[in-house]
C-alpha cells in the first residue's frame, strides 16, 4: 500500500483567528506533499489511538510552539476531500476548527521546513484564491456561517 494513495487519510485542520478579525495563513514550501508556495490553514494527520481534539491540541502545539485551552477551540465540522495530484486519486476526510486567539499569543513558526514564513490577513482581505491551497476557499466558504457565529458568540460573552 503507498502511502497517502492507496487509503483514506484523517486530518485535523484548524483556521486561527485573532478578536481583531484576522487570521493566520502559513506559505507551504516546496517540502510539502502537494500544492507548493500557496497559503494554507494549519493541517495534520490523525494518529492510530488519537481522539480528533488530542490531535489538534497535538498539531497546535507541534506548529505553533504553544498549547492552547480547550475552550479556544471550536468544531466546524468535517469535510470529505477526494481530488487527483499527480494523477492519482487521493481521498481525505477533515476535521476542522477554528482557533479564537485571545490576542496575546506568541505562536512561532515551528515547522519552517513546511512553511517559508506565516502573516495574519484581514477577515475581509484574504490572499487571492489562486495564491492559496485549493481547497481553502471552498472550506471557508462551507463553514463561514458557523465561524461567524461561533466569532459573535465568543466575542458576546467576553463583553
Amino acid at each position: 500500500m503507498l502511502k497517502w494513495i492507496d487509503f483514506t487519510w484523517i486530518a485535523v485542520a484548524a483556521f486561527l483567528y485573532h478578536p481583531e478579525k484576522w487570521f493566520l495563513f502559513g506559505m507551504r514550501t516546496e517540502n510539502c506533499r502537494d500544492e507548493p508556495h500557496v497559503w494554507e490553514n494549519r493541517w495534520g494527520w490523525l494518529k492510530f489511538g488519537e481522539t480528533i481534539q488530542w490531535a489538534m491540541m497535538r498539531e497546535l502545539t507541534e506548529e505553533s510552539g504553544r498549547t492552547f485551552d480547550m475552550d479556544q477551540i471550536h468544531s466546524l465540522g468535517y469535510r470529505e476531500q477526494v481530488r487527483e495530484h499527480e494523477g492519482q486519486k487521493t481521498h481525505r476526510i477533515v476535521f476542522y476548527h477554528l482557533i479564537i486567539l485571545t490576542g496575546d499569543e506568541n505562536i512561532q513558526n515551528m515547522e519552517q521546513d513546511k512553511r517559508a514564513g506565516m502573516q495574519f490577513f484581514p477577515a475581509d482581505a484574504l490572499p487571492p484564491r489562486e495564491q492559496c491551497l485549493s481547497i481553502l476557499y471552498p472550506t471557508l466558504s462551507d463553514f463561514r456561517e458557523s465561524i461567524e457565529d461561533l466569532i459573535e458568540t465568543r466575542l458576546s460573552l467576553e463583553q
